[in-house]
């Protein structure tokens, strides 16, 4: 199993904790259908349906 990953589910609310979820995939789909999410994954994990905000290099 993949190790868990992070995902900040809304971006404007610092009252809670990020997400974890358990896979890239997670994310990326909670990012496609939440346009306040904000996930981490690496480069080579992205697909076109996302957008690139930042990136850590």
């Amino acid at each position: 199993m993949p190790a868990p990953s992070i995902l900040a589910t809304d971006a404007a609310s610092r009252a809670s904790p990020p997400q974890i979820v358990q896979d890239t995939q997670a994310i990326i789909e909670a990012v496609e259908t939440n346009p306040s999410a904000i996930g981490y994954i690496k480069k080579e994990d992205l697909v076109d349906s996302v957008k690139v905000v930042w990136r850590a290099d």
